[in-house]
């Protein structure tokens, strides 16, 4: 397991960068902001892979338990059905991402979306196949489940705290997609402040605005920041990758900041918005972390 220290060094950026946007969010988001940004555009199509597609790769290493570990059929239909419920999410999760209007904006073409989604969650449910088909782990499943756990809490989290808080996107506030309303920077809040009067106000004249108003925290870097998750895991699965664990964390890292810095650069969220996304997915890692730690202290005191 990773060292304590890493966290903390991690842990200080985010907090660093959460105290500098509760002051100057407004004026970095000025002079970050790109309308519509082609890369900034593509990264939003893309950045959360790492989380949806891990979901795949998971799905991918139940695959190869079931048939190779397992012998039970009760043990295998639960982790074929665990395996297509995670490909299955992972594809259905990326192709919104890929359609929203966060990214290419083609709300209802499935047909564009899902056969590009598809196969890229494929390509790292393969991945996990033979990974897990070259792990020395003997408790992998422990470890799967939860790496599971850790995508879904982080999910699920983000989501609730958009709806408690729904923070106006700068996009909106400069008026990029609100023809239907008059939109001004008036309407700024700060990330501490709750806008539901102002969201009820605007989608009681345009219910197509929902979107507009859930600017905190940001669940593109959130979810980008799975990926330290799943890069830091590799070394638990092949015990050869060990010396690269470290590594691993600090590019996944690298990866949740690059999506942070174009979900400012297209007006999506602030930098307290993606400085608290980074700030929540660590917690869920490091408590995950945690409790594995726990678990592998438990089984060496019980093996003496």
């Amino acid at each position: 397991m990773l060292k304590k220290w890493n966290f903390a060094v991690l842990f200080g950026i985010a907090l660093v960068a959460i105290l500098i946007g509760s002051f100057c969010d407004f004026s970095i988001a000025q002079a970050l902001y790109r309308e519509r940004n082609g890369f900034g555009v593509f990264v939003a199509s893309i950045g959360e892979l790492p989380a949806y597609g891990g979901a795949g790769f998971l799905g991918g290493a139940l695959i190869f338990l079931s048939i190779h570990r397992y012998s039970k059929w009760w043990q295998r239909t639960l982790l074929y059905v665990s395996a297509a419920l995670l490909y299955g999410l992972g594809t259905y999760f990326q192709t919104l991402t890929f359609l929203s209007v966060n990214a290419y904006n083609l709300p209802g073409h499935w047909e564009i979306g899902l056969p590009i989604c598809g196969t890229l969650t494929l390509l790292f449910a393969i991945g996990g196949f033979f990974l897990a088909k070259h792990s020395d782990q003997p408790h992998l499943l422990r470890i799967i489940i939860a790496m599971a756990i850790v995508i879904v809490v982080t999910a699920l989290l983000f989501e609730e705290i958009k709806q408690i808080n729904p923070r106006p996107r700068y996009r909106w506030l400069v008026g990029e997609t609100a023809e239907s309303f008059e939109t001004s920077l008036g309407y700024f809040h700060p990330w501490w402040q709750n806008a539901k009067d102002l969201r009820a106000e605007v989608l009681a004249k345009d219910s197509g605005l929902k979107e507009e108003f859930k600017s905190f925290p940001s669940g593109h870097t959130a979810n980008a920041m799975a990926c330290v998750m799943m890069l830091t895991y590799l070394p638990v699965w092949k015990s050869s990758l060990k010396k690269y664990q470290t590594l691993f964390f600090y590019l996944g890292f690298v990866y949740g900041a690059l999506v942070a810095f174009t979900r400012m650069l297209v007006g999506a969220h602030f930098l307290s918005d993606v400085s608290w996304g980074a700030m929540l997915s660590l917690i869920c890692f490091y408590l995950a972390d945690f409790v594995l730690t726990q678990i592998k202290k438990r089984e060496k005191a019980v093996q003496k």
